[in-house]
């Protein structure tokens, strides 16, 4: 399910898969307690398939904009990225005023916690981070992320290897502040790496705790609107296992008093709760109903359809500014809307991008560009110059 959220099928798509599909037993049958397998009803099988269907759209947020996997042939970077990632985690724990004390702290680890993860998915101690794509990934608003980045940039947690340049993002780097180097008594010839399978279970491991962490994290629900970024953190750190208060806080990185406050909150809208022994989440998410309760439910959803209309735009005045400049321009891809004629002019085919919105004094209006992108009306304004 993850590979085809991650491809952009509908939910439509996935239940005509799992009518047929070998891997998809399990949603048309069942277990007998007698043994043997036993067809599910039409409604149960609907509604395992779209809860399923639901957290693998939530975990494609998180795919879709991440870095390309490579193979690992020199596991000496690996390494390194790997103990970098552990002392981070490690130092959201150890030093909770640095990463708790305000709302930008959280932010800043949020943001520290997405890169960790793109460059230990895709084994490269540099990672593209466009602002809109972090901004995504964890739920956290493009301008909040920018100014992270540079709080993080100055304080020296991480470090610009390339500024952005127009289409392409600014490479960043974690830098080793986190871990403090060993120091090595004897020759270097005796120290003794981990094993590779170890170093990639290992991998394996901090990948899971990382996507657990921004998946359970990026919802409307904790947004400023809703509860906030502290009890963001908070519900990051809870489990379906009870867990006492001290642990709780230690995990989140917060002090005792405002760990209790945030789940006392929570409590009060169904999210966590308390038990004799401890805390823990609820084994059904209810993050989406209080959402709706509170009154914010979409907002993300309504922020990524704005990123995506930010870069369309943009591309269609990189467009502008290349045919100003006396050369061709690019197509659109993919295109978005049938294609009603098959002409060609100087400018291209239909997927060429029409002409950008400009005044009577050649000035481009920006503001008439962007309602035609959040119409959908490119395709439609290409076909009338075809047709002209």
């Amino acid at each position: 399910l993850l590979a085809a959220a991650v491809s952009g099928w509908t939910l439509a798509d996935v239940e005509h898969a799992a009518k047929t599909a070998p891997g998809m037993e399990h949603y048309r049958t069942r277990n007998r307690p007698t043994g043997g397998r036993e067809p599910r009803t039409a409604a149960e099988a609907a509604a395992r398939l779209e809860r399923q269907w639901a957290k693998a759209q939530e975990r494609a947020v998180l795919y879709r904009y991440a870095p390309e996997e490579r193979q690992q042939r020199d596991l000496t970077q690996l390494t390194g990225i790997i103990d970098v990632v552990e002392a981070m985690l490690q130092a959201f724990t150890a030093s909770p005023g640095r990463w708790t004390r305000t709302e930008s702290d959280l932010h800043d680890s949020t943001v520290l916690t997405y890169l960790a993860w793109a460059s230990l998915r895709s084994g490269s101690l540099d990672v593209g981070a466009a602002l809109r794509s972090v901004a995504i990934a964890t739920g956290i608003p493009s301008s909040t992320v920018d100014r992270s980045l540079r709080r993080l940039h100055t304080a020296g947690w991480i470090t610009r290897r390339r500024q952005a340049d127009g289409p392409n993002a600014a490479v960043w780097r974690l830098t080793d502040r986190f871990s403090t180097p060993s120091v090595r008594v004897g020759p270097l010839h005796n120290v003794t790496a981990r094993p590779p399978a170890e170093l990639f279970d290992v991998r394996v491991t901090l990948l899971e705790a990382l996507e657990v962490r921004l998946d359970a994290g990026r919802h409307d629900v904790f947004t400023r609107a809703g509860l906030g970024p502290t009890a963001r953190r908070v519900y990051e750190s809870l489990t379906t296992d009870e867990h006492a208060l001290e642990v709780v806080a230690d995990r989140a990185g917060l002090p005792h008093g405002r760990a209790r406050a945030a789940l006392a909150r929570m409590r009060r809208w169904t999210l966590a709760i308390a038990t004799p022994t401890g805390w823990r989440r609820r084994l059904q998410d209810f993050r989406t109903h209080v959402a709706k309760q509170l009154g914010v439910d979409g907002i993300l959803l309504r922020r990524e359809q704005q990123y995506v209309d930010e870069r369309d735009l943009w591309a269609w005045w990189q467009n502008h500014l290349i045919r100003k400049a006396g050369r061709r321009g690019r197509d659109r891809t993919p295109t978005t809307q049938v294609v009603m004629f098959r002409s060609v002019d100087d400018h291209g085919g239909p997927e060429a991008y029409p002409a950008y919105p400009c005044s009577s004094d050649g000035r481009a209006d920006h503001q008439e560009a962007m309602r035609f992108v959040r119409r959908g009306l490119l395709q439609q304004l290409r076909d009338l110059e075809l047709a002209a």
